[in-house]
């Protein structure tokens, strides 16, 4: 797989994930949806992984870029 194809799928995987963890935060806050919900904490470990995720898919695609692969 290209550097650039890995780092913009990295990238919509790390935006997804930050997408899924705000919206469970989200309805974390709903009374009646709260026990469903697992701990906030969960959801600010998926952010964590979703930084990670989308910072080492901007590393790949910048290499990328450098190397003139796009």
């Amino acid at each position: 797989m290209r550097f650039s194809a890995l780092g913009k799928f990295l990238i919509a995987v790390g935006l997804f994930f930050a997408g899924a963890a705000a919206l469970g935060m989200v309805l974390g806050f709903v009374p009646w949806l709260a026990p469903f919900i697992v701990g906030l904490v969960f959801f600010k470990f998926i952010f964590v992984v979703a930084a990670v995720l989308m910072l080492t898919g901007g590393v790949a695609w910048y290499y990328a870029k450098q190397n003139y692969e796009v």
